[in-house]
C-alpha cells in the first residue's frame, strides 16, 4: 500500500486540500509577485536628468532676462550622442553667476567641460524618486543599478538550491516559514538603508527567497493532492501570480514612493505568524525520513476535514512499505546515477535555464522600451 492509496482513502481532493491551496498557494503566488516586481520599480530612473546647476539670484536672473531652460543650455554642453541636447553627465567649468554679471549669455565650446559636480535634476514625470536617484546611479555611477540587480539575481539562484536543500533535509514547513520570515525582514529593513552596500546584501536576501516563496507551497500542497487533481493548484498559482504582477505597477503608480513601496509589498509576508500553527509538514516526506507516526497524524487530519476515515490496516502497511527503504539515503548525485535520469535531468536543467534567462531578461528589460512604464509591465 502506497502513500497516494492512504492519501485516496482519506480524499484527496477535500475540504483540506481547497484549504490548503486557498491558505497557501494563491497567497503564496500573489506575494511571490509583488516580492518580485517590486524590485524593479525600486530602482527605476527617469530618462530625463541632467546636472544638478548653481542657480543665481532670482533677481540677476530677471534682470539677465534667463530662464531656467536657456541657463541649462549656457551651463550644459550639447551631447552628440542625444542629437544636441544638453548632456546629462556633463557641464562646463564656469560659474553662472559671474558669467551673467558679465552678459555672458551664449555658451563656448572651448570652455572645458567637468562631470557633474553638484549632483543631478531628475524629471520625474509620472516616475518618483527611487533608490536608484537618491544614490545617483547615472552616468559613471550607472553600473550601480545593474549590480544591485546582480546581487538579487545572485541571490535567487544561491536560495533555490539553499532552500531545496533546507526543504529536503528539514521539511517543506521549516523551508516556507523561513523564506517568509527572511523575505519580510530583509524587505522592511531594505527599505529603510541609503547604504549602497547594506542594501544590495538586503536585496540578495529578498532575492534568496524567490523560488521557495513561489514553489514551496505548492509543492507541499500537490503532496497532499491526488494525481488527477494535482494541476488545479499549479493553475490557481499563475493565476494568482499573473493578477498581482499587473496589480504591482499601479501599485507603484499609486504610492509613488520606493521606501513606501517595498514596505507595502512585504507586509504581507508576516503572514507566517499564521503559517507557523497551521501549516502542515508534508506527510510524504515524513514517511521518506521514516516518521511514520506523525505521517499517520497528519493523514488523520486530513481524514477529518473530508470528514473521511483510515483503516488502521492502510496505515500499518504504509509503515511496513515505507520503513522497507527508509534507511536509503538519497542525493543529488542520484539525479545523474543512471544514463535515463542522467539524460532527463540535463535536458531539465538546460530548458529551466533557457526559460529563467529569456523571461527574466524581457521582465528587466520592459522599463527600456520607451513607453509608459507601468503599462509596459502589466502587458
Amino acid at each position: 500500500m502506497d502513500f497516494n492509496d492512504a492519501l485516496a482513502g482519506a480524499g484527496d481532493f477535500g475540504v483540506y486540500q481547497k484549504l490548503l491551496i486557498l491558505l497557501l498557494v494563491v497567497p503564496s503566488g500573489a506575494l511571490c509577485a509583488l516580492v518580485y516586481f517590486t524590485q524593479y520599480f525600486i530602482i527605476l530612473i527617469p530618462d530625463n536628468y541632467s546636472c544638478k546647476l548653481q542657480v543665481p539670484p532670482d533677481d540677476l536672473l530677471a534682470a539677465s532676462n534667463m530662464t531656467l531652460e536657456a541657463l541649462r543650455q549656457l551651463a550644459l554642453p550639447p551631447d552628440p550622442n542625444r542629437g544636441g541636447d544638453p548632456s546629462r553627465c556633463h557641464m562646463y567649468d564656469v560659474n553662472l553667476t559671474d558669467l551673467l554679471v558679465t552678459g555672458v549669455g551664449e555658451a563656448n565650446a572651448s570652455w572645458a567641460m567637468v562631470p557633474c559636480k553638484d549632483g543631478w535634476d531628475y524629471e520625474f514625470g509620472n516616475l518618483y524618486s527611487t533608490i536608484a536617484t537618491e544614490l545617483n546611479m547615472v552616468c559613471d555611477q550607472d553600473e550601480l543599478s545593474y549590480y544591485v540587480q546582480a546581487f538579487f539575481y545572485a541571490g535567487t539562484s544561491i536560495g533555490s538550491v539553499a532552500f531545496g536543500f533546507i526543504a529536503d533535509r528539514y521539511g517543506r514547513k521549516p523551508s516556507i516559514i523561513l523564506s517568509y520570515a527572511l523575505a519580510w525582514l530583509s524587505g522592511i529593513v531594505s527599505s529603510f538603508m541609503t547604504n549602497l552596500f547594506a542594501f544590495m546584501i538586503l536585496r540578495f536576501l529578498v532575492g534568496m527567497c524567490i523560488i521557495p516563496l513561489s514553489e514551496d507551497p505548492y509543492v507541499l500542497s500537490l503532496e497532499y493532492i491526488g494525481p488527477r487533481w494535482r494541476t488545479v493548484p499549479i493553475v490557481l498559482w499563475s493565476a494568482s501570480y499573473i493578477v498581482f504582477s499587473m496589480v504591482c505597477p499601479w501599485l507603484a503608480y499609486g504610492i509613488r514612493n520606493w521606501t513606501y513601496l517595498s514596505i507595502v509589498t512585504s507586509m504581507p509576508l508576516v503572514m507566517v505568524v499564521v503559517l507557523i500553527k497551521f501549516v502542515p509538514e508534508s506527510a510524504s516526506w515524513l514517511l521518506t525520513r521514516g516518521r511514520h507516526d506523525d505521517a499517520v497524524m497528519y493523514l488523520r487530519r486530513v481524514a477529518h476535514f473530508n470528514k473521511k476515515e483510515i483503516p488502521e490496516n492502510i496505515e500499518l502497511k504504509i509503515a511496513q512499505n515505507k520503513r522497507k527503504g527508509a534507511n536509503k539515503k538519497v542525493t543529488f548525485l542520484d539525479l545523474f546515477r543512471t544514463p535515463r535520469i542522467r539524460k532527463h535531468s540535463i535536458l531539465m536543467l538546460c530548458a529551466w535555464f533557457i526559460t529563467y534567462c529569456c523571461y527574466h531578461t524581457n521582465v528587466y528589460n520592459t522599463s527600456f522600451l520607451g513607453t509608459n512604464v507601468y503599462l509596459s509591465y502589466t502587458l
